[in-house]
């Protein structure tokens, strides 16, 4: 009875042991899986703030180009409209230039 007494203390010392050391690899492993959760979300959130940096790079360019080429518009717009009234100017001046030539062209005829 003594030794069935020892025996099984001594089981249930080895089975506490073995349980400690169980529990004691599953606590790190534990420690393992979180540190590299933390790592993990800590890259997600990096990740996230260059993306957000890359977008607001993207925007800010793209505005800056659409403001370009409205400048760019604006600035053909208002070198057609020259153009344009320059024309009109020069095509006032040929008439003028027309009718004072009729002018003198019937003035000649008429003193022929």
């Amino acid at each position: 009875m003594k030794n069935q007494r020892v025996q099984l203390m001594r089981q249930m010392k080895e089975d506490a042991e073995k349980f400690r050391q169980w529990k004691q690899q599953k606590d790190k492993e534990v420690i393992q899986l979180k540190e590299r959760d933390r790592k993990r979300q800590y890259e997600l959130l990096k990740l996230e703030r260059d993306f957000q940096k890359q977008a607001n790079v993207l925007r800010r360019k793209t505005e800056e180009a659409a403001a370009a080429n409205k400048r760019l518009k604006d600035a053909l717009q208002k070198q057609r409209e020259a153009a344009e009234r320059r024309k009109e100017t020069q095509n006032r001046g040929m008439e003028g230039v027309a009718a004072r030539v009729k002018v003198g062209d019937t003035c000649c005829a008429f003193h022929q």
